[in-house]
């Protein structure tokens, strides 16, 4: 059987060259899928900044200062802080907004001796812009301590969607998120 190749002596090469070329095959087609991803991704990005939203700086301004008004009290001064937050909204919305604290939110707020100040963390970004109001999304770390107490102070995260009235640059409603 001298001469004679069998089928067992075919060189080891070869079927370790099968699998570079299917795994280099694969690597291109994995690495084409990518970039025809990513190019979407950019036509994508590239056509949606034609539609976001704008709204004017005084109505971003508003956001910001309502923020952190409505999360801002101090018990020894509460009717001026409350009386500020009420000054920034509509007519409409001062009502709801002494319906949504109820009856009872001054006096707790003065057994308590609380002391809130809200600091803007994120925003105020833009959600929408329509029918003359301007939407604002903004999250505010909200620190809370009563005066002579020795308890930590409490940190709430908030997260608040600031609709103001373009026309007269004033908060029409509010969502608590």
């Amino acid at each position: 059987m001298v001469g004679v190749p069998a089928a067992v002596d075919a060189p080891a090469s070869e079927p370790r060259r099968r699998s570079r070329d299917s795994g280099r095959i694969l690597s291109w087609l994995v690495l084409a899928l990518l970039v025809a991803l990513l190019a979407f991704e950019l036509i994508t990005l590239l056509g949606s900044s034609r539609s976001v939203a704008h709204a004017s700086a005084a109505d971003a301004d508003l956001a910001r200062r309502f923020a952190v008004a409505v999360t801002s009290f101090d018990h020894n001064r509460l009717d001026a802080d409350i009386q500020r937050v009420l000054d920034l909204g509509t007519p409409g919305f001062e009502r709801d907004f002494q319906s949504a604290m109820g009856p009872n939110f001054t006096d707790r707020i003065a057994a308590n001796k609380s002391i809130s100040t809200g600091d803007i963390v994120v925003g105020p970004r833009v959600q929408s812009v329509s029918g003359g109001r301007a939407t604002f999304f903004v999250v505010v770390d909200q620190t809370i301590t009563s005066e002579g107490s020795q308890a930590q102070p409490q940190l709430v995260h908030t997260g608040l969607l600031i609709t103001v009235q373009e026309k007269d640059h004033k908060v029409a409603s509010v969502q608590v998120l």
